[in-house]
């Protein structure tokens, strides 16, 4: 168990919280994850359950919104349901501090942030996948007893996570239906998507979801809400017959229950939405099928990631001479070891693990050397396995201001979370040698199967727009040998970039001093110009995002 309990406790009255704070006598915040109008979102660590990674929002004192009783908030706690977070704890406003309530910690983006990378509406195929997810997860809020109504269904309040399922988030004006009440006690609902009920002050129903729902899914498959979506005789008739019925302004005319919403749909789309086979829209996800080009989020941090074809391969030495190249060019750099196998960097590199500062990722220390910020595994890192390992793992991956940031997965690549990270990397660069005696057919087909995943992804973007995705191949120890042209041959394309096979002395000398940028002799101008292509791609990279985010 966990027992250090370091930080700031929080005052009364407190309006945000800083990393380090115990919120609640027992929640350490990590980070701020998230800001809206209805409060702030942090990643914070449960000290009382072993550092179990958590999400705490911590709502405005005074703000807009109903609050909740500690009797809703406790009948919140029972909610189990796939698409919804789970809520754990919560903490009433007292004393000028807002309320504060824990929930599960989801990994992944706001449906807001992926339209926002798109250049086009999404397909239907998506639509349906996340249209049945929000059905089934409003049909189990609206068979509670008395039923449960969101009333604020819009694309900030839907998450992705990284597998593709879908999160019905943010509960802060959900209330429980009453027959006898004749409106609702305070008039809310986000413009746009707020059905006429709430415009009018009437007591909004599993029906006023229905049109909220119907908003969100219009603007998802034409790019437009429904006001202008509808505009003229045409527009109406354009749109699928289910989603009329979902839009109907007379609560009457809508759907009967989520679950008939959901038969139309899925019958118009073709999908068994009973099926538990992955959804088309987590294949989408890990095509890139929701990136056009724009970084989700519109980060103009370029994340590359390095991997080995084989085990010793290279990719741990390519990620550390890209690093102190990228440097020396200027850009900010931040490597990551990200192998699964045993910890290597913080041997490889003279780091004292035991003096060096904790990342959010507990598994890793931070070392600070030649302009670059290293992000090593700790030399017991693999006997602290933990069920949220890989959500601590991405928290500190999105954690980071860096241009650059290099991840280095050596041969640790095949795991599925693994490939899903992969392929929302902005670039990919293999690494191979000569020694094929060691590649794999099945590891091969993997990395056929994500290079042609990447092609398709950069042929679908729309005329004149440059993909923020790609793969490059390195070709590591290269030398003239009689069967050159046929290890080369064995690769998918030709290698993007050929690096030489140095000396054994430059090698080894190389090795002892932690791999710094050799700066004389025939080795050194070999290896800098060999690697050009490599650092001109990253380059390349963060140009396109920086052009974007301007």
């Amino acid at each position: 168990m966990r027992t250090e309990h370091t930080g700031r406790r929080m005052n009364d009255g407190e309006a945000s919280f800083l990393p380090g704070d115990i919120a609640g006598g027992r929640y350490r915040i990590l980070r701020q994850i998230g800001e809206g109008g209805m409060g702030q979102v942090y990643a914070a660590e449960d000290l009382r359950l072993d550092g179990r990674l958590r999400a705490l929002k911590l709502k405005p004192a005074g703000g807009a919104g109903e609050l909740l009783s500690v009797e809703e908030a406790h009948m919140q706690m029972q909610l189990s349901h796939a698409h919804l977070p789970q809520l754990y704890d919560y903490f009433p406003a007292e004393n000028g501090r807002g309320e504060m309530l824990v929930m599960d910690y989801v990994e992944g983006h706001t449906l807001e942030e992926l339209i926002a990378a798109r250049e086009a509406p999404l397909s239907a195929t998506d639509t349906a996948s996340i249209a049945l997810q929000l059905c089934s997860a409003l049909g189990y809020l609206h068979a509670q007893s008395p039923p449960i109504v969101h009333r604020d269904l819009k694309p900030s309040n839907v998450m992705i996570d990284r597998a593709g399922g879908v999160k019905l988030i943010d509960f802060g004006i959900a209330r429980r239906f009453l027959p006898s009440q004749a409106a609702d006690t305070t008039q809310l609902g986000t413009p746009g998507y707020a059905a006429p009920e709430q415009l009018t002050g009437q007591q909004s129903d599993a029906r006023t979801d229905m049109y909220g729902l119907g908003c969100l899914l219009c603007l998802l498959l034409t790019g437009k809400l429904p006001e202008l979506a509808l505009r003229g005789h045409a527009g109406r008739g354009a749109l699928p017959p289910w989603l009329e019925r979902l839009l109907q302004p007379e609560r009457g005319r809508r759907f009967t229950s989520m679950m008939e919403a959901a038969a139309a749909i899925a019958d118009w789309a073709a999908v068994d939405f009973y099926s538990k086979r992955s959804t088309p829209l987590a294949t989408g996800l890990r095509q890139g099928g929701f990136s056009s080009g724009k970084a989700v989020g519109d980060s103009q941090q370029v994340q590359v990631s390095i991997l080995s074809v084989s085990p010793g391969s290279g990719a741990t030495f390519i990620t550390l001479m890209l690093a102190r190249l990228l440097a020396e060019i200027g850009f900010s750099v931040q490597a990551v070891e990200i192998q699964s196998g045993q910890p290597h960097w913080h041997a490889l590199l003279g780091a004292n693990s035991g003096s060096l500062p904790t990342a959010l990722d507990p598994r890793y220390v931070t070392l600070r050397e030649g302009g670059v910020e290293w992000l090593l595994k700790g030399p017991h890192a693999g006997s602290q396995s933990r069920p949220d390992d890989d959500a601590r793992l991405g928290l500190m991956l999105h954690g980071d201001g860096r241009q650059i940031q290099l991840l280095d997965w050596s041969s640790g690549w095949e795991r599925p979370e693994a490939l899903n990270r992969l392929r929302s990397s902005s670039l990919i660069i293999a690494v191979a040698d000569p020694d094929p005696s060691r590649w794999s057919a099945e590891r091969m087909e993997l990395l056929e199967e994500l290079t042609g995943e990447l092609r398709t992804s950069e042929r679908g973007t729309s005329r004149g727009t440059r993909t923020s995705k790609g793969m490059l191949w390195a070709a590591n120890k290269d030398v003239t040998f009689a069967r050159r042209r046929e290890w080369l041959g064995m690769l998918p394309c030709r290698p993007d970039a050929f690096i030489p096979f140095l000396p054994p002395e430059d090698w080894y000398m190389m090795l002892w001093q932690g791999f710094p940028l050799p700066r004389k002799g025939r080795s050194a101008s070999r290896l800098r110009a060999s690697m050009k292509p490599l650092t001109e791609a990253v380059q390349r990279q963060y140009a396109i995002r920086l052009n974007y985010k301007q």
